[in-house]
């Protein structure tokens, strides 16, 4: 799993990756556990989330159960916005074969 952090400054945007980890599970709650461990970790709290964005897998996306529905459980005021490269990767390859 890679955990980006996007951040403002009063003068600018970044995005950075802060880590790479193995996954033991592929199931929203599991990857919710490994981003709580890392927030933890770095003294960031979740609910100063204001966006969450990752690719279109239902164990992501989901909204019931999967990693969106888990941080917006525990900060409502972030919104998921699917990725964009993913989208369009999809729309890419859906048309090729049409």
């Amino acid at each position: 799993m890679a955990i980006v952090i996007q951040y403002c400054t009063l003068t600018s945007v970044h995005e950075r990756l802060v880590q790479l980890s193995p996954i033991k599970s592929h199931t929203g709650e599991s990857i919710f556990v490994l981003l709580e461990e890392f927030l933890e970790k770095a003294g960031l709290n979740i609910v100063n989330c204001r966006e969450q964005s990752y690719d279109n897998a239902s164990n992501m996306s989901g909204k019931y159960k999967e990693l969106q529905a888990y941080v917006k459980n525990k900060c409502n005021l972030a919104v998921y916005l699917p990725c964009t490269a993913h989208s369009l990767n999809l729309v890419g390859v859906h048309s090729v074969d049409c």
